[in-house]
């Protein structure tokens, strides 16, 4: 919703539209109502309202995804994609820019413009409780089976520190980057506080980053300084 009013006030508009939403536990009329905001919003954007399109795909299903880009995008006059991925689940956006890097020699003049709204966070979120009890790869990023060399994680901290410790149990990584932001998202919030984040921080030693949370620039600067890094280091 905040993505397609940032769209209807720069006066863009849109041919298409493709949204993918999680199917409902219980199709209570909660759901109908949240799914008809949706589509009314994405509509003020969209050159022909009848052209929105709305379809259920559970949050690990990358096969629905490819079919359904295949179905409604390829079939489609026009050179650019955007991709508002503020919702989505992992699988959906590797999947996504799977679709694109396989399907480069048909689509060679598509241009994709990716989109993220910011999350508003309050105390409640900030102490939650969240744990992780098993860790999938995402399809087409598996990586090898068995390690012949070192491997290294790039942690980025936030609210849930138990659940960087977690992941981090289970993949046992030879070495450990951290990185954090240098805002503060929650007030009198401290991020590396959190004991979870504390450990991790620990681990990490000397390799541990601060960013700011809306500079893109900035990240981008310290993964590949960490990449390079890592690079060095075999």
């Amino acid at each position: 919703d905040y993505i397609s009013r940032r769209l209807q006030k720069t006066g863009a508009t849109v041919r298409n539209v493709l949204a993918f939403c999680f199917p409902d536990v219980k199709d209570t009329s909660r759901g109908r109502i949240i799914r008809g905001k949706v589509k009314r919003s994405l509509e003020k954007v969209c050159i022909r309202p009848r052209n929105v399109h709305i379809v259920e795909i559970a949050s690990d299903a990358s096969d629905e995804v490819y079919s359904q880009l295949n179905k409604w995008i390829r079939s489609q006059d026009g050179n650019s994609l955007f991709v508002d991925y503020s919702a989505m689940s992992r699988v959906w956006y590797t999947s996504i820019l799977l679709w694109l890097y396989h399907g480069v020699r048909v689509c060679e003049s598509l241009k994709m413009v990716l989109a993220y709204a910011e999350g508003k966070y309050s105390k409640t979120i900030a102490h939650k409780d969240v744990a992780i009890q098993e860790i999938k790869a995402v399809p087409g990023c598996e990586g090898v089976i068995y390690r012949q060399a070192p491997t290294s994680v790039v942690f980025g901290l936030g609210f849930y520190g138990y659940a960087s410790l977690c992941a981090c149990e289970q993949l046992e990584p030879d070495k450990i980057y951290t990185l954090m932001t240098t805002d503060k998202p929650v007030r009198g919030f401290d991020i590396e506080e959190q004991d979870g984040n504390k450990e991790m921080i620990r681990r990490s030693g000397n390799d541990v980053y601060k960013v700011p949370l809306m500079s893109l620039e900035s990240t981008y600067r310290c993964l590949i300084k960490i990449a390079a890094q890592c690079h060095d280091e075999g």
